[in-house]
């Protein structure tokens, strides 16, 4: 028994390291509640930003459907040119 035996003493602490150490656990627990409160709203909203997102990226389809009919005229004039550039063009630049 003798083995597990130690001894305790009360040691005075001093007052003002006592004090840093409460000041400072005390931020750190004001701070993981702040954390958590604003993870808690974010979440909140997020069903909303989903929402938002779905409605911008359908926004962002409509607006490339509507622009298919040009690109696929630009495509067709430029498609096959080895260089990219319309066939018409007979400037000294192209060729």
């Amino acid at each position: 028994m003798a083995f597990f035996a130690f001894r305790f003493t009360a040691t005075m602490t001093d007052p003002f390291s006592l004090s840093s150490g409460v000041v400072g656990f005390a931020a750190f627990v004001l701070q993981v509640a702040t954390t958590v409160h604003d993870f808690v709203r974010d979440a909140k909203n997020l069903p909303k930003e989903f929402t938002k997102l779905a409605s911008d990226t359908k926004e962002f389809a409509s607006l490339v459907e509507r622009l298919k009919p040009a690109i696929d005229i630009v495509e067709a004039r430029y498609v096959g040119q080895p260089d990219g550039m319309d066939p018409s063009d007979s400037s000294p630049m192209h060729g």
